[in-house]
């Protein structure tokens, strides 16, 4: 095996920057041992199995997937963004709004004002985070988007208890069911990413 398979075996997957930072530092190393007299062949020994090195390096570092998905959450992340729970609130209640006018008695007021409520306290968290990360556009979309998800899930949720089961112990039930489903699948999926986002170095050159 020559340096150059070895080092494509040992970072494959990896994501851009962390693959170019440690190739780098492999290569340099590659650099020193040759000037120093080492023999390929126990440089490459040394270093051990790539395939190895890579499965543990895939679980400390970003994939390349893991990289795109916060690139993407970068790329879509806007300034009005923040407002969107409370866009999404507003609309849920106007609906619940003429439903009662129409007639229905689930949709009664003031019940129909709830979506509006969460939608509300939703836009006021992602504005708090949009100021926390005010100048740390990657920690924005990466603890943005999740939150961003999670408050339009729970304005859906407060509109489906409004119609269906009008009182606030049941409303709240719910609300905190969707909550911890949301938890259990973002953390269960997303865990890992947020763990080893904490480095800076996955953004592409």
């Amino acid at each position: 095996m020559t340096p150059e398979r070895w080092l494509a075996e040992a970072l494959g997957n990896l994501a851009p920057g962390v693959r170019r930072r440690l190739e780098a530092e492999y290569r340099e190393h590659f650099r020193e041992a040759r000037e120093a007299g080492v023999p390929e062949w126990q440089l490459l020994a040394d270093l051990g199995d790539p395939k190895r090195l890579n499965h543990d390096l895939l679980t400390t570092h970003l994939t390349e997937y893991e990289a795109k998905v916060l690139q993407s959450r970068v790329r879509r992340w806007t300034p009005g963004t923040p407002w969107g729970p409370l866009l999404l609130g507003g609309v849920a209640t106007l609906v619940l709004g003429v439903l009662k006018a129409l007639g229905s008695e689930q949709a009664d007021l003031p019940w129909a004002a709830a979506p509006l409520l969460v939608g509300g306290l939703g836009s006021a968290a992602l504005l708090y985070l949009r100021k926390r990360y005010t100048g740390d556009p990657d920690r924005l979309a990466l603890y943005g988007w999740p939150a961003l998800t999670l408050s339009a899930a729970l304005v859906f949720t407060a509109g489906q208890a409004v119609m269906n089961w009008p009182s606030w112990p049941k409303l709240l039930g719910f609300l905190l069911v969707a909550l911890l489903l949301f938890l259990w699948a973002e953390l269960g999926w997303r865990g890992r990413l947020y763990r080893k986002a904490r480095t800076s170095d996955w953004r592409p050159a």
